[in-house]
Order: C-alpha cells, then sequence, then structure tokens
C-alpha cells in the first residue's frame, strides 16, 4: 500500500488512467513518432498558409491569425492530460516561492511539492480532488458560512454529505468547533475530509498568526490522536489577496509534512492570482511526508498522478493548451508578475479602506453587523432585523445595485455579500447607504405582514 492509498475514498482507489488513447497519444508524442493515435487532424503546410507538403496541425486562418505570434504546437494540439511541462514546472516554481515569501528566487518548499496536475479553474480542481476522496455519503466539513459551489461540487456532484461547522466565534475562527468536528468524523470513520478557504469567501475573513498555526496543529493531533487518516482541502483561489496584518498565504504550506497522516491538497488556479477570469486554469497540487522517504514519495507521486489524471480525463479530456502556454510564459518572470498585480492589489485596498470607513456609519451600524474581513474581495454583512432576499430583490428592482443575499430571516445566516471588488471607490459608500437602507425597508415590510 502507497504513502496515498489510505486517503483515498472507494472511487479514488478505482481510478486509473486507463491504457487507451491519450496514454498512448502522449507515448507516441514523447517518443517523436509517427502519431497514428490521436482524434486530430493534419494537414498539408500549403492548406495551412504556408509553403510545401510538411504535415501540421490543422486549424482555421482566423485562429490561426489571433495567435500569430506563437508556434501552432503551443497552441492546437492535445495538452497532456495532467497539463504541460512547462505550466506543471511553472506553477511549481511559483508555490514554491510563495511558500517562501518572495520571487526573486526558488522557495525550498518547491522539491517537496507533487507536480501540480492541470484542471478545469480552481473549481475543477475541487472537483476532481472531491471524487479522489471522497465517495457518496461521506461527510466533508466545510465552513457554515460559504461559497455555494461547495453544495454543488461535493453535495449534488460527489454525493457527499455537507456538513457546515462554524466559522467564527465572535471575531475570532472558531477552533473548538473544528477540533470537534474532526474528531468527531475522524473517530467514527478513521478518515475525515475537511475544506478551508482563506481569504474566506464570502466574509473576507483570513486567520491570524496565531489561529493558522492552531490549526494545523490541531490537525496534526487529531491524526495522532485517533490514529485517522485527515484529508485537508485548502481552497485557495484568493491567496494573497490580503489587506491586513494577517498571513498572506496559504495553509498549505503549514501542513506539509505536519503528520505523516495528515494529507494536505491545495487547489488554486490563475483565475484571481493572475486576474485571468476566462482563462479556466487551476492546479491540485500536494505533498507526501519526508518521513516516507524518497522512493514511497516517488511511488505516491505517480499514483497520484494517475490517479487524478484519470478523473480529469473524464471530466474535460484536457485543460487549454493556449491558455497554459501563456501562463507558462508569465511564469518565467515572477517577480514581473508580481509587480504588474501590485498597482491592482493597491486599488483593492483602496476599496477595502473605503468599505471599512462605510460600515462605520451610524446608519450602517443600526443596519448590520458585519463579520470580520481582511482580505479577499467580499464582505459579509449580517443584517441586524430584516431578511436578506427582500432586501437583495428591492436593491435589484429599485437603485439597481446586484449583491448575493445569503440565507434570509428565519435561518442560520440572514446576510449580504458585498463584493466590493468589483464597485468603484466613491461608490461604495452610497452602495451601503443603499444596502442599509434596503434592509430596514425589508424589516419593516415583514413587521407589516
Amino acid at each position: 500500500m502507497s504513502e496515498l492509498t489510505p486517503f483515498l475514498s472507494e472511487r479514488g482507489r478505482a481510478a486509473s488512467m486507463p491504457e487507451g488513447i491519450r496514454v498512448w497519444g502522449e507515448r507516441a508524442a514523447r517518443a517523436g513518432a509517427l502519431d497514428a493515435t490521436m482524434g486530430v487532424i493534419t494537414a498539408p503546410a500549403s492548406l495551412l498558409g504556408g509553403m510545401g507538403d510538411a504535415h501540421g496541425i490543422a486549424s482555421l486562418p482566423g485562429v490561426r491569425e489571433a495567435f500569430a505570434a506563437w508556434s501552432p504546437m503551443d497552441v492546437f494540439p492535445y495538452a497532456p492530460v495532467a497539463g504541460t511541462r512547462t505550466f506543471r514546472t511553472g506553477w511549481r516554481r511559483w508555490i514554491g516561492m510563495k511558500a517562501a515569501g518572495g520571487f526573486d528566487r526558488p522557495g525550498p518548499l518547491e522539491e517537496r511539492l507533487t507536480l501540480p496536475i492541470a484542471t478545469a479553474g480552481v473549481s475543477g480542481a475541487l472537483a476532481a480532488v472531491g471524487h479522489l476522496v471522497l465517495d457518496p455519503g461521506d461527510p466533508v466539513l466545510v465552513p457554515d458560512r460559504r461559497w455555494d459551489g461547495y453544495d454543488t461540487t461535493f453535495g449534488m456532484v460527489s454525493g457527499a454529505r455537507v456538513v457546515p461547522v462554524r466559522l467564527l466565534d465572535g471575531a475570532r475562527w472558531d477552533l473548538e468547533g473544528w477540533r470537534a468536528a474532526l474528531l468527531g468524523v475522524a473517530r467514527e470513520r478513521g478518515r475525515v475530509v475537511c475544506v478551508v478557504n482563506f481569504p474566506h469567501n464570502p466574509t473576507g475573513y483570513v486567520p491570524s498568526e496565531e489561529e493558522a498555526e492552531s490549526f494545523a496543529g490541531i490537525s496534526a493531533d487529531v491524526a495522532e490522536e485517533v490514529g485517522a487518516r485527515v484529508i485537508v482541502l485548502c481552497d485557495d483561489a484568493y491567496e494573497g489577496y490580503v489587506y491586513a496584518d494577517r498571513p498572506r498565504w496559504s495553509l498549505f504550506y503549514r501542513l506539509v509534512d505536519r503528520h505523516r497522516r495528515l494529507l494536505p491538497i491545495k487547489c488554486d488556479g490563475i483565475t484571481k492570482e493572475l486576474l485571468f477570469w476566462g482563462g479556466r486554469l487551476g492546479a491540485a497540487t500536494t505533498a507526501f511526508h519526508a518521513e516516507a522517504g524518497p522512493d514511497a514519495r516517488a511511488e505516491a507521486e505517480t499514483e497520484w498522478e494517475s490517479r487524478v489524471s484519470a478523473i480529469v480525463r473524464g471530466m474535460i479530456s484536457s485543460a487549454s493548451t493556449p491558455v497554459q502556454t501563456l501562463v507558462a510564459r508569465l511564469l518565467e518572470d515572477p517577480a514581473g508578475l508580481i509587480a504588474a498585480r501590485e498597482p491592482l492589489v493597491a486599488s483593492l485596498v483602496q476599496r477595502h479602506n473605503e468599505m471599512t470607513r462605510a460600515l462605520e456609519s451610524a446608519g450602517a451600524r443600526e443596519a448590520f453587523r458585519p463579520d470580520p474581513f481582511h482580505g479577499g474581495l467580499f464582505a459579509l454583512l449580517n443584517l441586524a432585523r430584516g431578511d436578506a432576499v427582500e432586501a437583495a430583490r428591492s436593491l435589484l428592482s429599485g437603485p439597481r445595485i446586484g449583491i448575493v443575499p445569503f440565507g434570509g430571516r428565519g435561518g442560520d445566516l440572514n446576510a449580504l455579500r458585498i463584493t466590493y471588488a468589483t464597485v468603484p471607490t466613491d461608490r461604495i459608500q452610497g452602495l451601503i447607504v443603499a444596502a442599509a437602507e434596503a434592509a430596514r425597508e425589508s424589516g419593516h415590510a415583514r413587521a407589516a405582514t
């Protein structure tokens, strides 16, 4: 049994790449063979805007013109199921640099990481990993305030049982609640899967240094105390977007090598990190405990790649080739990427600060009880009274402001998520005034009925 196998669901253990078209096609490509494997079309250069009879991969003129600066082989072929080598090595280097806190040199964690598996966005990474570690009916622990994609991906699609755990105890992470939830499932089932997401969607909460370190210790303690396998999925969609004195980088880095029965899995991507919303390129990465030794880790990494690739193959075939090519080229200059992103992050800091000021007004304090928010793109405003759904409808039909209601009166959650990252700084104050008025009016309307 490998280092990976005990962490897997029954479905994960059954996942393997068949000796089929994609496997033989990738073998042919590596061997430089005459390739009669893949369902693609080649044509002589004379039909592709060139001269002669040498064959290249077929494409339409309009598409060739859009990618005129690139080699056709960087654009048109299928990417390998796990992703192009240049993207995978570049993204692993990027993760390692973040772990080291600097982008001018390689990070020491890099050599401990598996090569990332390319997926269709961060959602695709979560879906693939969910299939790997969750069977239908399995519990998966998630924050009670959560992105609704967890219910869709883990619940509706994977068939797991989404179990909410209270995120906040006042202004702090409810770590004792998480400890109890992890221990409960670990003792009952011998294996526990949880999801952490910071900066958090929908609240924007970021744990303190003390909280982050405590969670890593709790995860290892559960593995040690119960003898269970602990799987922590780090949804790092908003990694790096922190505007307060809080740790900037993922919990994942603290979990690597924490305990041999603890498997951290990092799900991230280019959507927010590289501001490429439509690129739909994500990655799934893990690291096996150093105590296993290099041979056992290499065997586990091979198994990891085979099983996750099998799931990706079944879901999407493979991620976009031209997007991977572009990102791999950008990742050749990570310091330049960070420098290019900084003015945009500075703009978000301004909006975060303006949002904080707007929520300090008398009207906002009367209407809302905001959860603490330190980063990401959002703030979650709990209504002091009224109904979140009615308030959101009123805002959309009246001043034509779109926000997302979470829950509603009578539920565990009755709040409005404000994505201040999409709002010009000079309009945030007016948005909060309008939202507070809508919340008050929804309370009056309820009282009248």
